[in-house]
């Protein structure tokens, strides 16, 4: 654990251009090399756009939170519940869409803080389990999701560009 405290904060509108940019720092940092340039570009573009993430901002369905430490972002997840979920099979859970540390600050428990919110605002809605998709080839985040407690309980597709990929969902009860 570092010896800096993390700060999470409920994302604002104001927040927009530090979330994209860490959002996008780390979907290239987790997913460039498995996938094409043109199906990163096509996916960056239309999921951390400034208009996009003002609509997810503002949709009271759907919580993005930013992890400080030093004042810098060092991380967020967004959360969603129904009918802002990317799967209406788990809709009576919260889902957690998104959970991205950067790469400079993995190892130093800051993914474990995130969870552990995620599981807060799960617990503050009255929902009994948060659940997950996870890129079945990667297997860093899977390991990390099963010491986190997260089992394997179903699969779903995500699309990147023009390619469908085959997701885990992982779920974890409340």
């Amino acid at each position: 654990m570092d010896s800096h405290p993390i700060q999470l904060f409920k994302a604002g509108l104001s927040d927009i251009p530090q979330l994209q940019k860490i959002a996008i720092q780390t979907f290239i940092d987790t997913y460039a090399v498995y996938n094409t340039e043109e199906n990163m570009r096509r996916h960056l573009e239309n999921a951390f756009n400034e208009a996009q993430l003002t609509v997810e901002l503002l949709n009271p369905d759907s919580e993005y939170h930013l992890a400080f430490q030093e004042g810098q972002v060092v991380g967020f997840i967004k959360t969603n519940i129904w009918p802002s979920q990317t799967d209406e099979n788990w809709r009576d859970g919260l889902e957690l869409e998104r959970i991205y540390v950067l790469q400079t600050h993995q190892g130093r428990g800051i993914g474990n803080i995130l969870i552990d919110k995620a599981l807060a605002l799960a617990r503050e809605k009255e929902l009994p389990y948060l659940w997950l998709g996870v890129w079945m080839k990667n297997e860093k985040a899977i390991g990390f999701y099963e010491k986190n407690g997260f089992t394997k309980a179903g699969t779903h597709v995500f699309r990147l560009g023009d390619e469908d990929q085959s997701d885990f969902i992982m779920k974890k009860n409340v």
